[in-house]
């Protein structure tokens, strides 16, 4: 039986906190199941202590304020143990304690916390090197306990991979994961996703081959699925080839060029997963311990565990979009200020700013508006990314504001160098500018044909040869090359917005998977945003020339569905857009696919 110290100062105090928590987090969950998501802004609740221990006791009080009769006890010096052990918790309804593995045995809070939770049984995860005998001998004077642990990280992998099967009654997973056993940020984010599907975590070492524990462990479960967390550099594709051999089954990897891209690549895998309406979890990618206690919780709460660089000044846009597609009614943030600051979390349930600039004309952001525009994949264009627009020149101190506190890092102006000469961007914060004369020429191509008809034909030509131009095509490669290796928002402009800076868009676009109808439509807005100027200027002509004139005029000032599907024509010719961009721009297929990453979120 658990001791008796129930009465003690600080065991009040503890049981007060968590019946708080505990209290917050049903209030929640109440809220999340009967109020409109739209209605109200998502307010966050901060689960945190003063130490890594602290705050997975705080973790633990907000998940299991009525206790549990498992607990589950591991490092926190550490993160394979606790991150294999999640789904165990999970399937024993038991939060996941830390202890930073003194020689003088278990931290007295540790301690008090079982008592606090009534816990009969506690599941040690490592051997004696993870967490000591002097500890696991304190335990069994008053707990049923049971140590898991092998002679490496992949041993004990294996092992709680094996008790997972039994605490779910010996059903076999049809799933696992398979994921870099020397670093964290990969694997953090699925925790709560293997949790609910009651699927094990094993591990690799990186840059080597698989290790015969877990090729041994995947070879008898044979599961259906076998998902590979991180790209190559985390777990290779050799080491990926040896499980998927192993395994019998189907084998997807699931990455992105970054820590935080890998962990909303996981939300996009297993969005239908997460309660719309709910709450979200937050944690810092900076570290482990917080997200591997906050994991088996999240799990409870349908909610994905989104990683944040706590110490940024504000979170990506791609998280931004992805708590907005949850729509939660809380977000709880795992860890105190100085590993989430109140602004990153703020700025993650405030979703991607609209930034509107009244200054310039053409003013948008290519991702359209909203949620984003729709993929082929199910997912949204990365809003908050790539900014549209005409000439930048008279934009009013306000609007640099704005585009300097959105973190604007780059503008491309695509003018002829004269015409950038003549009428020169302003300086906007510390965003750096790149002419890059998309046309290649001293002058733009004039427009020739004395009709509207001719007229539109001529800009329909000049418009293919984005496309056919060897000269623009490798001015379209310096954009984009620059565009993959930029650390924020940009800005893409030509004197109107709407030709070179919409073809531009439209390949963007394309490679984001938005399609064609969509793409035109997007194109055509131009023509929306310039109206007044588009009419007033035909009206003079009207009134001087003709109609026939006039007619000519607008065809010049607008722009039509021809002109960018002549484009999109000429991409096709190549074989799609990844073959335009190889074979004909010449980027290579890296930074072709570090692109797409960047456009496309959940």
């Amino acid at each position: 039986m658990p001791p008796s110290d129930t009465h003690s100062p600080m065991t009040r105090a503890r049981r007060l906190v968590a019946w708080l928590l505990g209290l917050t987090c049903a209030l929640a969950l109440l809220v999340a199941g009967s109020a409109n998501p739209a209605a109200a802004a998502p307010s966050f609740v901060r689960v945190a202590g003063a130490t890594k221990i602290d705050t997975a006791l705080a973790i633990s009080a907000a998940g299991w304020p009525s206790g549990s009769t498992y607990a589950v006890l591991a490092t926190g010096n550490n993160f394979p143990d606790a991150l294999a052990g999640g789904p165990l918790a999970y399937a024993l309804d038991a939060p996941i304690l830390l202890t930073a593995n003194k020689a003088s045995g278990l931290e007295p809070v540790v301690r008090q916390e079982l008592v606090r939770l009534q816990a009969t049984n506690v599941v040690i995860l490592g051997g004696p090197v993870a967490v000591n005998t002097t500890i696991e001998k304190q335990l069994s004077q008053s707990y049923s306990v049971e140590r898991i642990g092998g002679a490496t990280l992949y041993d004990t992998a294996a092992l709680i991979a094996a008790r997972l099967q039994d605490a779910l009654d010996g059903v076999p997973a049809t799933s696992a994961f398979l994921a870099d056993g020397t670093n964290y940020p990969d694997a953090l984010g699925a925790a709560p996703v293997a949790a609910r599907l009651g699927a094990p975590i094993v591990f690799t070492p990186r840059n080597q081959d698989l290790k015969s524990a877990t090729r041994d462990y995947l070879a008898k479960l044979r599961p259906a699925s076998l998902y590979v967390l991180g790209g190559p550099a985390a777990v290779t594709q050799r080491a990926m080839d040896q499980a998927g051999a192993a395994s019998a089954g189907t084998v997807t990897r699931v990455f992105g060029a970054t820590l935080y891209d890998t962990n909303i690549a996981i939300f996009k895998q297993w969005r239908s997963m997460f309660t719309t309406g709910g709450a979200v979890t937050l944690a810092t990618g900076r570290n482990f311990p917080d997200a591997l206690a906050g994991g088996v919780f999240a799990a409870k709460l349908g909610a994905p565990l989104l990683l944040v660089d706590g110490k940024a000044t504000k979170a990506t846009s791609k998280t931004q979009m992805a708590v907005a597609s949850v729509a939660p009614v809380t977000a709880y943030v795992f860890g105190g200020p100085l590993a989430v600051t109140d602004a990153v979390a703020k700025s993650a349930l405030g979703g991607v700013p609209d930034v509107t600039i009244q200054s310039v004309v053409n003013f948008r952001d290519v991702a359209g508006t909203g949620a984003g525009l729709p993929l082929a994949d199910g997912g949204h264009m990365v809003r908050g990314l790539v900014y549209r627009s005409a000439a930048l020149q008279g934009m009013s101190a306000t609007d640099k504001t704005k585009l300097k506190n959105a973190g604007l890092t780059d503008i491309y102006d695509l003018r002829t160098p004269g015409t950038a000469a003549s009428h020169p961007d302003p300086a906007i914060g510390t965003a750096r500018y790149t002419l890059i004369n998309l046309y290649g020429t001293k002058t733009v191509p004039a427009v020739t044909g004395a009709t509207a008809q001719a007229r539109l034909a001529s800009r329909v030509e000049i418009n293919r040869e984005f496309v056919t131009s060897a000269t623009q095509r490798a001015r379209l490669a310096v954009l984009l090359r620059s565009f993959a290796a930029a650390k924020g928002p940009v800005i893409v402009h030509c004197s109107e917005g709407k030709d070179r800076t919409g073809f531009v868009s439209a390949v963007l676009q394309l490679l984001a998977g938005v399609d064609q109808a969509t793409i035109v439509k997007e194109y055509l807005l131009s023509n929306d945003a310039r109206k007044a100027l588009i009419d007033a200027d035909v009206a003079k002509v009207l009134a001087t020339s003709g109609q026939a004139a006039a007619d000519a005029r607008r065809i010049d000032l607008t722009v039509h569905p021809e002109q960018i599907q002549a484009s999109l024509d000429a991409i096709a010719a190549y074989g799609g857009v990844d073959a335009f961009l190889t074979k004909g721009v010449g980027l290579s297929a890296a930074t072709v696919d570090a692109i797409r990453g960047k456009l496309q979120g959940p």
